[in-house]
């Protein structure tokens, strides 16, 4: 029986609402573990499943533990459990002292209980109704659908739950600028446009800001098509019928009459305008596309367009599969069919992700050299002028321009750990990233009346892979999850590896013996973001490139409890201080930082005292100090392997001729006299090493590209029995969220 108490009976909206608010309390925004605790088990006695809220049920569901985990040796459920109770009870002390209802898990239980909080009357009440509550009815959405669906689709619900509760809250400019009145200055909440499976992409909004087209390849996950539909709308309208190939990137016309799109096959790229008023769809023109830019969308690494122009009689799109030096934009006129030029890129570099300023006067777009690093440019479409915005990037997803014209909102990888959204001014202030609590977003799309942007979710998930040593060497998949992991390290001795992971609801290190077992969570940051990480030469300590309160900063870890200390470093207070690497006596730390606008490399004392010294005037991805102590080797984001002299007053570095023509990035390891890299030249993928004594390179393991489909960190194997990877290789699909400011 329901509350004797009260005529209105607790129903799963309610619960619901209830979680949002809790959620938007600062006791939980930051808490992305718990926030995904409280949503499972509210969603599974919601569900009517509460009978299955054991602990090592919930250790294998939340924490991916195995079936015949010990939950007295790995008490993470226990401990995660009492942390919400405390956390539910500090909320309703204060915040939440008017709640109409209240959340409660009691101790000895996994199963929440609700109940009405009104002069705390009545009995405690756990959702366990005779008959269950008609869930199905609450939603208007389901009716004759299977219950797994059901359950599919509440956890779609609680998920917006979570997002409602991440992203409301207010983002202000930093830096004590004037107050602006746009959408990320103001409160705002996340509704998900699609929720279906399989991939939808490529988000846009017509002129009048009401209805969304993007493309879906549909829940058969076949060919992809452009659909829209307006938010909260369940019956999405099918706009193309194409049943092969690739309907992408959408473009409404300034007066939202036609919708332009690229359509792509195994015959190449077209350019097509569909005219919404008679449903009529024309091609207007081909375009040069790469060879291998069939496949999935979100694998490739930008978009080309198309754009309109604002008199809607021009097309802006990229043509990026032309001889080296003719690649860049064109617009088409739809009057006569003339093109003009707009860029021309160098050889190594491609131009996408396209967008014209509100005003029509200036086109973003970022330039990608050698395929991975990217720079954000505007073009002045009255004199074809080129204006580079800010530094490079280590990875563009997508560029908006903000309603108000003076900024740009940018999908990007800038501190290789996961892609963000980021506000870029163009008055040359920093950077400043919103909408955390999105996964994966990319693509996004900024509505004309500046109430709504639209953000690409995209799902992955990643491993930790083992590489055997030779042509035959096996690859074996390590701490399988369905979150992402990345940057593994083997400790000096080889008996650990340390990996970051987000499998627990926030970005944490994670480690684990040799062979794989063992795993346990070491790091509790919770409300961080940590990047890259270097054990120190005698493994006691982890070094960790972390977004720690609003500040790019570099952790010291313990490898064996887990404690943290920021590293001080005098003259870097507020400065953003990244990619750490150890001297090899271990005294000492590498760090790159940007001070008055220039990047650099400086070295400082392990503990922080001393003033830190500065041995490089550029901007660096990788930097490692040699047995000797002499040189210290470094990459950047373009091609190649260079070394710094690290004696003398006026060093000067040295390329390496040898690798000139190799991009490791950040996949590379220096071990004793030779250069541990990954070579992805487009034509293989695989790991070599270049001896630096007889300057020889030679292939170490067959090609890797079946098996390994992206990689951002290399570890050799001390004991010399393998290498490490991070592996992203399994992906899910692929959700259109939209941020819309709050009521």
């Amino acid at each position: 029986m329901l509350d004797d108490y009260c005529s209105e009976i607790i129903t799963p909206a309610l619960v619901l609402a209830e979680v949002m608010r809790i959620e938007r309390s600062p006791l939980f925004t930051q808490s992305h573990g718990l926030q995904r605790f409280l949503h499972f088990v509210v969603e599974q006695t919601l569900a009517g499943e509460e009978d299955s809220l054991k602990e090592t049920y919930l250790g294998m569901a939340l924490y991916q533990k195995e079936a015949t985990y010990d939950p007295r040796e790995q008490p993470v459920v226990r401990v995660a459990a009492t942390r919400l109770r405390d956390r539910l009870e500090q909320y309703y002390a204060a915040e939440g002292v008017d709640s109409r209802i209240r959340i409660d898990l009691p101790k000895g239980s996994y199963i929440p209980i609700f109940r009405w909080q009104l002069q705390l009357l009545g009995p405690e009440l756990v959702i366990k109704t005779e008959p269950p509550v008609p869930v199905a009815t609450q939603m208007d959405l389901v009716t004759g659908e299977p219950a797994w669906f059901k359950r599919w689709l509440l956890w779609s619900m609680v998920s917006v739950a979570v997002l409602v509760a991440v992203a409301d809250v207010s983002f202000r400019l930093m830096h004590g600028t004037k107050e602006k009145d746009g959408l990320l200055d103001h409160n705002f909440v996340v509704l998900p446009l699609t929720s279906e499976p399989g991939f939808a992409l490529d988000p846009a909004v017509s002129p009048n800001s009401q209805q969304w087209a993007y493309s879906w390849n549909g829940e058969e996950e076949e060919a992809y098509n452009i659909y829209a539909r307006k938010i909260r709308d369940n019956n999405p309208v099918k706009l193309t019928n194409w049943h092969e190939g690739q309907a992408l990137h959408p473009a409404w016309s300034p007066d939202g009459h036609s919708l332009a799109y690229l359509y792509i096959s195994g015959r190449g790229g077209e350019l097509h305008v569909l005219d919404l008023t008679i449903m009529k769809d024309r091609k207007v023109t081909d375009v040069a596309i790469e060879q291998g830019f069939h496949g999935n969308p979100l694998h490739a690494p930008r978009v080309i367009g198309p754009v309109w122009s604002r008199s809607g009689r021009e097309l802006i799109y990229a043509e990026i599969g032309g001889p080296p030096g003719q690649n860049g934009f064109v617009q088409l006129s739809l009057m006569d069919g003339k093109r003009a030029v707009l860029t021309r890129s160098a050889p190594a570099q491609q131009d996408g992700y396209p967008m014209l300023s509100p005003d029509g006067r200036k086109l973003a777009f970022a330039r990608f050299t050698n395929g991975s690093t990217s720079a954000i440019y505007l073009l002045d479409m009255s004199n074809l002028s080129l204006l580079k915005v800010g530094l490079d990037w280590p990875g563009i997803r997508g560029i908006a321009w903000d309603p108000s014209g003076t900024e740009l909102i940018i999908s990007g990888n800038r501190f290789r750990n996961a892609y963000a959204v980021w506000r870029v001014p163009l008055d040359g202030r920093e950077p400043q990233a919103v909408a955390s609590g999105i996964s994966y977003p990319l693509q996004p799309f900024f509505a004309p009346d500046g109430r709504s942007l639209a953000l690409t979710s995209w799902n992955e998930e990643s491993s930790i892979a083992q590489v055997g040593v030779g042509a035959d060497g096996k690859v074996v998949d390590l701490f399988p999850s369905v979150l992402r992991s990345f940057a593994a390290q083997y400790s000096p001795d080889g008996g650990r590896i340390a990996f970051v992971s987000n499998r627990s609801g926030s970005w944490e290190i994670w480690i684990a013996n040799r062979k794989g077992d063992g795993l346990r969570q070491l790091t509790q940051l919770h409300d961080g973001k940590i990047a890259g990480l270097a054990w120190s030469p005698n493994g006691r300590r982890i070094a960790a490139q972390a977004v720690y309160q609003e500040t790019l900063r570099i952790m010291l870890i313990d490898s064996t409890t887990g404690d943290i200390s920021p590293l001080r470093i005098a003259g870097f207070e507020g400065l953003p201080v990244m990619s750490p690497a150890w001297s090899n006596d271990g005294q000492f730390l590498y760090f790159t930082s940007q001070v008055s606008q220039k990047m650099g490399v400086w070295k400082v004392a392990s503990d922080g005292i001393g003033a830190p010294l500065r041995v490089l005037s550029q901007a660096i991805s990788q930097c490692a100090e040699d047995a000797s102590g002499k040189y210290l080797y470094f990459t950047t984001n373009e091609p190649g392997v260079w070394r710094l002299p690290l004696v003398g007053t006026e060093s000067v570095p040295e390329e390496i001729p040898e690798l000139r023509s190799i991009y490791p990035a950040g996949n590379w390891e220096l071990v004793g006299n030779q250069i541990f890299l990954m070579d992805s030249n487009g034509q293989h993928h695989r790991i070599e090493s270049f001896d630096l004594t007889t300057r020889q390179l030679r292939p170490l393991t067959a090609d890797l590209a079946k098996v390994l489909f992206d990689t951002d960190s290399l570890s050799v194997d001390p004991l010399y029995k393998g290498y490490l990877l991070a592996r992203h290789s399994i992906i899910d699909g692929s959700n259109i969220m939209i941020l819309q400011q709050h009521p």
